[in-house]
């Protein structure tokens, strides 16, 4: 395959999942290599496919032991002795600091985790498995150099957008956790996913703190649900405006920009305090 100057050989089986695909790519057309040069591609294609075979077969002998590690953690035992050991034969510091990330890839949980793995893999030895329907990878905190697991793993995972089709990944990713918050941090990496598989698009990923704010959490309800209410709240405001002339939007809309602070509220809008105070029985003065 080429493109752009480029080919691209693939490494492994041809019916593998797309997002999980190797490649070798090599500058040039490859109608324009000579014979030696492709027969060395294909040497080396095929040390990249042993490589390959290599990994995934220890990646299937750690996926045991990550499932059971993610099953303590959510069980609340992240500090228990066994979650440890799990830990430790996963190929993490069972002293952390960690960071747990839950993913979901439109119902296909192994292709998640799949994905997940080789995006975490960055960041060191992962433990990842497959809990409540999405993958949850256990991750050292930051990487090699230094970098925040959430940015490695944003970074990892962006590259697949062009990719993913009419597949939507969604990603959340909790904030660095000892071993005993183990459970909170879980918690709080699957409401980040929550929150981010609710967004328009084929990728959302998203942190732990992303979504402490009233935006993210707006964004948790439906839209119909959140259409209503607001048409509930604001639609007699609205018809009284409409009738009167009487500006209850405006200084509603500086109200809301001012936090809720009638002083300021009236400063802006040039106006007298009591003005714009709401009495108990309701609607502003005049």
């Amino acid at each position: 395959m080429a493109r752009a100057g480029h080919s691209a050989f693939p490494v492994g089986p041809a019916a593998e999942q797309r997002l999980t695909s190797w490649f070798v790519a090599v500058e040039g057309d490859l109608a324009d290599l000579d014979a030696e040069t492709v027969d060395t591609i294909g040497e080396l294609v095929a040390i990249a496919a042993l490589d390959r075979a290599r990994r995934e077969e220890g990646l299937r002998v750690a996926r045991d032991i990550a499932d059971d590690a993610i099953a303590l953690v959510a069980g609340g035992d992240g500090d228990r002795p066994e979650t440890a050991v799990r830990l430790k034969q996963a190929g993490l510091d069972p002293a952390g600091p960690f960071a747990v990330a839950v993913a979901g890839l439109g119902g296909k949980a192994e292709t998640a985790r799949a994905v997940l793995a080789d995006a975490a893999a960055h960041l060191g030895p992962p433990a990842v498995g497959v809990h409540d329907g999405t993958a949850v990878a256990l991750l050292p905190a930051t990487g090699p150099d230094g970098e925040p697991a959430d940015a490695v793993l944003r970074r990892a995972l962006g590259r697949l957008a062009p990719g993913l089709g009419t597949d939507r990944l969604a990603a959340g990713i909790s904030r660095p956790s000892g071993p005993d918050a183990l459970a909170g941090a879980l918690r709080e990496a699957r409401h980040a996913h929550d929150v981010a598989a609710l967004r328009p698009g084929p990728l959302h990923v998203l942190t732990g703190a992303d979504v402490v704010s009233h935006v993210a959490l707006l964004a948790t309800v439906p839209d119909d649900v959140r259409r209503a209410f607001a048409a509930r709240v604001l639609d007699p405001v609205l018809d009284y405006d409409a009738r009167t002339g009487a500006g209850l939007r405006e200084t509603l809309e500086a109200f809301l920009d001012c936090s809720g602070s009638w002083s300021r509220a009236a400063d802006r809008l040039h106006l007298h305090v009591n003005t714009v105070a709401v009495p108990e029985s309701g609607g502003w003065r005049s």
